[in-house]
């Protein structure tokens, strides 16, 4: 048997009980959301990007993806991260992710971005806050 094969074969047997990392057990998740960055001022017609750094509380979350909600002067960010849900232990560590909105400034004015996040309750249920940004538009 080659290295190859027999390399395979251990972290198969390793991993076999492990069905989180090709399972669909994820459920989505609106992202714990660290920081939040855009430029100041674009120019009319142009893209930008908006940066968001999310936060997984331990090793069952994977990053997710955007859901952007876009009109003239005004865009609306969702992030959204993964948590798998499955049987089985997840490794108790802080995961970061990054996600990266391209906006469009089509209209001349103060552009508001808000970007929509979850807030951790210690008990109870978690709710929704808002980060905004203003970006000039020239």
């Amino acid at each position: 048997m080659s290295r190859f094969v027999l390399a395979a074969l251990a972290v198969s047997l390793a991993l076999g009980g492990c069905d989180w990392f090709t399972s669909n057990n994820y459920r989505d998740r609106l992202s714990i959301v660290t920081s939040v960055a855009a430029p100041d001022t674009v120019s009319i017609g142009s893209s930008f990007s908006v940066v968001i750094e999310t936060q997984g509380p331990d090793g069952c979350w994977r990053k997710g993806h955007d859901l952007v909600f876009p009109s003239p002067l005004l865009v609306q960010i969702r992030a959204v991260d993964q948590e798998y849900v499955g049987a089985g232990a997840c490794a108790s560590v802080i995961l970061d992710f990054t996600h990266q909105v391209v906006v469009r400034a089509p209209s001349r004015g103060t552009m508001k971005v808000e970007v929509l996040h979850r807030l951790t309750a210690v008990s109870g249920e978690d709710s929704v806050g808002v980060i905004e940004r203003l970006v000039v538009v020239r």
